[in-house]
């Protein structure tokens, strides 16, 4: 009860005595995540959908696919929900600033990294050239919620959007024409997958006393930091991203040594990833 009761009343000077030791106090060394696990098609009614959970943060994804003409961009958009059904943290009325930043991040994502083949969502049209109109195409709408909230919900929703895409089956279609008007017609069952170029991976990092660097935060070492950052590497180890909105400024042996262990993070991740897509 002591215990605990400091922890409440002090919760840095509570932490500073594990990490003085390099170690948390849920056991966790500094650079260690927190158990990851990946589970497709959790959603029936979806096209594609997925149940991430990272830690106690866990996060449900489903998308769904409707026609429409093809627009100048990727098709599609992602929408994340943290209500205070997951968090008393989170108010109810408009989304917070984190949910917006958190969708704005991945539909950045999909749209400059050139993640998903866009070729799979082009609907076939024999006569689009001659008669020189715009392709039909899938749109994706991605909508993530977050079920339970403990810290690093930025991983667990892009892993989620990862899995959930990943996880799409679109059924076979083509544009149908009589006289001048067309439409979508449906065959058979949804078994085409879409094809994703490459997995972006990501590490958060929260910096606590200037001093630490907690790897995958919880909650409460969020509200204790100084600040976070995400490193984003692709399955590929390729860089994709460093997201710093501020705070406490990096040393270039701190973001080296971090950036190593975004690339170990990724050897965890992939292989989840894989089985579900097995």
């Amino acid at each position: 009860m002591e215990i605990e009761a400091f922890r409440k009343l002090h919760p840095a000077e509570f932490y500073r005595k594990f990490l003085v030791h390099s170690v948390r106090p849920d056991g966790r060394n500094l650079s260690k995540a927190r158990k990851t696990t990946i589970t497709a098609g959790s959603v029936k009614t979806a096209c594609g959908s997925s149940f991430v959970k990272i830690g106690n943060t866990s996060v449900s994804a489903g998308v769904k696919a409707e026609c429409g003409l093809a627009p100048p961009t990727t098709p599609g958009n992602v929408n994340v929900e943290l209500t205070p059904l997951c968090s008393p943290n989170f108010k109810p009325g408009k989304p917070s600033e984190l949910s917006q930043y958190i969708a704005t991040i991945l539909n950045r994502l999909v749209r400059t990294t050139d993640l998903v083949d866009e070729s799979v969502l082009r609907i076939e049209d024999k006569e689009e050239q001659s008669k020189e109109r715009k392709a039909m195409v899938w749109y994706l709408y991605v909508d993530m919620y977050c079920l339970d909230y403990d810290g690093n919900v930025f991983d667990a929703c892009l892993i989620a959007l990862l899995s959930a895409l990943a996880n799409v089956r679109l059924p076979a279609a083509r544009v149908v024409s009589k006289d001048d008007n067309f439409t979508v017609v449906t065959t058979g069952e949804a078994n085409i997958g879409l094809r994703l170029r490459h997995f972006p991976i990501p590490l958060t990092f929260a910096i606590f006393d200037e001093i630490y660097v907690l790897a995958d935060p919880t909650a409460e070492e969020e509200s204790l930091a100084g600040s976070t950052f995400t490193i984003i590497y692709n399955d590929k180890k390729e860089i994709c991203s460093v997201l710093k909105p501020g705070g406490t400024t990096l040393s270039d042996s701190t973001l080296k040594e971090c950036m190593e262990r975004a690339k170990v993070r990724v050897d965890e991740v992939m292989p989840l990833l894989a089985h579900t897509m097995a």
